[in-house]
């Protein structure tokens, strides 16, 4: 890692990690309850390339002390106050978590963008649970009360995995973070703060088809949180302007075994 440095905002501080220098700037938004640095591995693997990797709200080195959410036009206001996002356009990686960050940016700004790489991505199709728990009042406090007292979510987990609704992966992973009360609240807290990066499948493919820049999606064929079905439905649109990629792995493609293989996705650098 270069350099650390912190984006300032009104009662927040979002930490900002630099890994290398070169042409090639790209944006790299890490997954839940990681941070920027799961991105070095991946930048050891690219010389030449300068990445950026910000730690989100309530993740890593960032600081959040305001009840407000971050919306998806704030965060990109405070990223473009990067000398290196100032330069020209520059590149978009979401890996789980960051790929609905990802996209959201897309979204707003694709004519700033040379390539988009998603990474087992989040954020491929609407999800309504989503909205309801973080754009409505009933959903909110549904969501308090259930991670501040989580007893009577149990059952219900059993019975939607029973119920085929959720899979064996998924219903591990909410009870990994049910049975921790720190963890409870923290999760209540980054689901809400981030509750507006809620990206729009049908205008990112629109998009897509208006910009021909470089997309690749990347899944693992063994993940169960981000399934590659995932991928191939919303490729279906568009299919020809995006390639599909996959790894023998499950959901953990950051890893430094995987480092290798993706920084083969990204595009290569200036030959002048």
């Amino acid at each position: 890692m270069d350099e650390i440095r912190t984006l300032p905002g009104e009662g927040w501080g979002i930490a900002l990690r630099r890994f290398g220098e070169g042409p090639t700037v790209t944006l790299c938004l890490h997954g839940f309850l990681e941070d920027g640095d799961s991105f070095a591995a991946l930048a050891e693997a690219l010389p030449g390339h300068c990445l950026l990797a910000p730690d989100m709200p309530f993740h890593g080195q960032s600081s959040w002390s305001t009840a407000n959410p971050l919306s998806p036009d704030t965060f990109i206001d405070a990223l473009l106050q990067c000398p290196e996002l100032q330069q020209g356009p520059f590149g978009l990686l979401g890996y789980s978590m960051g790929g609905k960050v990802a996209l959201s940016i897309f979204q707003r700004i694709p004519d700033r963008i040379s390539h988009l790489l998603l990474v087992a991505p989040d954020g491929l199709r609407p999800s309504p649970v989503d909205l309801f728990f973080t754009h409505t009042w009933l959903g909110d406090r549904i969501l308090w009360c259930s991670l501040t007292n989580p007893g009577w979510l149990y059952p219900l987990l059993t019975l939607l995995r029973q119920c085929k609704m959720m899979n064996e992966s998924q219903h591990r992973f909410v009870l990994s973070y049910l049975q921790d009360v720190p963890m409870r609240e923290r999760v209540y807290r980054i689901w809400t703060t981030l509750r507006y990066f809620q990206p729009s499948p049908r205008q990112v493919q629109a998009l897509i088809r208006q910009y021909p820049i470089p997309v690749r999606l990347i899944f693992g064929r063994y993940d169960r949180l981000c399934p590659v079905a995932l991928g191939q439905r919303f490729l279906q649109p568009i299919a020809g302007q995006v390639e599909l990629q996959v790894f023998e792995t499950g959901h953990l493609l950051l890893r430094d075994k995987h480092a290798q293989q993706l920084a083969k996705a990204f595009p290569a650098l200036p030959t002048n």
